[in-house]
């Protein structure tokens, strides 16, 4: 049974050609976990209401 397909094969490109943009996915996923860790994010400006409580959509 063959393994899969590279990614360089997928993309019919050289693996030169992409591995800037690969550089960048690793630096996201690094990014991910340090903030997951750290527990960095992007605060609610008012939190969303449960579902007994309030419908979402008669919230505006």
């Amino acid at each position: 049974m063959r393994p899969p397909p590279g990614t360089s094969a997928t993309l019919g490109a050289a693996t030169a050609a992409y591995a800037a943009y690969a550089l960048l996915h690793h630096f996201g996923v690094i990014t991910a976990v340090i903030c997951g860790y750290t527990g960095f994010g992007i605060a609610r400006r008012k939190p969303v209401p449960r579902a007994a409580e309030e419908p979402l959509w008669a919230v505006a």
